[in-house]
């Protein structure tokens, strides 16, 4: 846990934040819910129904009765008018909140990258194919033989070790890129294997992970790189 005060008051705001959204699409629910139940009936304000006696009426008690009409009209308008303001400052509120929270993703994103200006990326041990190209690591599972990779190197020796130069123009762009390895135990453990090089995703990487239906080899290289960069 960080000693950093500011740091800790904004992570316990971030979590409120979490908290607050979570209970919130089951209060919207509620809310419309609660519209559609008051809603008007499809009947006249007052019931509709019309005072019993025919044109000879009580004058008394028509003035009561439309004095009412009126009353409720007004009633049921304010309702509607003020649910009509309610939705539409929930409306304002979100946008605000999305907005927000994007600034504070893309401050956090900018001092992150500010944090490792001017680092170049590691390539001990790396060297590209002569065939395909691609950066090779140089590990068990992925290294250079006779300046190919293993997929370029395999394809050449099955067709018959053939010129070289002309080989290697066949192979230009292929993606030869060895397929990543997952294994989990649970939620929290996942271990990626990509170039040769396994990490275990930090707790909130592998929920991220879990939560990917069907995860592309290009998710399981962002997280895989996210990883590393978390452990440098």
């Amino acid at each position: 846990m960080s000693t950093d005060p500011r740091h800790r008051r904004q992570t316990q705001q971030l979590s409120l934040i979490a908290l607050q959204a979570a209970r919130l699409p089951t209060l919207l629910r509620e809310a419309y819910t609660a519209i559609e139940l008051t809603l008007p009936d499809g009947y006249p304000t007052g019931g509709g129904e019309p005072v019993s006696g025919g044109d000879i009426g009580n004058p008394t008690l028509g003035a009561v009765l439309e004095h009412e009409r009126v009353l409720e009209s007004v009633e049921d308008h304010t309702a509607d008018e003020a649910r009509r303001v309610g939705l539409a400052a929930v409306d304002t509120s979100l946008a605000v909140a999305v907005q927000a929270l994007t600034e504070v993703h893309t401050e956090l994103s900018q001092i992150t990258a500010r944090l490792h200006a001017g680092h170049a990326t590691q390539r001990t041990n790396m060297a590209d194919c002569a065939a395909c190209e691609r950066t090779v690591a140089n590990t068990s599972n992925d290294r250079l033989r006779s300046g190919y990779c293993n997929a370029c190197r395999m394809a050449w020796i099955r067709a018959g070790r053939p010129d070289r130069a002309a080989f290697e123009r066949t192979r230009r762009g292929l993606d030869t890129a060895p397929e990543p390895e997952v294994r989990t135990s649970g939620v929290e453990v996942v271990d990626l294997t990509l170039d040769g090089r396994t990490v275990r995703l930090p707790a909130d990487l592998a929920v991220e992970f879990h939560q990917l239906e069907q995860p592309t080899s290009a998710d399981i290289a962002r997280l895989h790189a996210a990883a590393i960069e978390r452990a440098s």
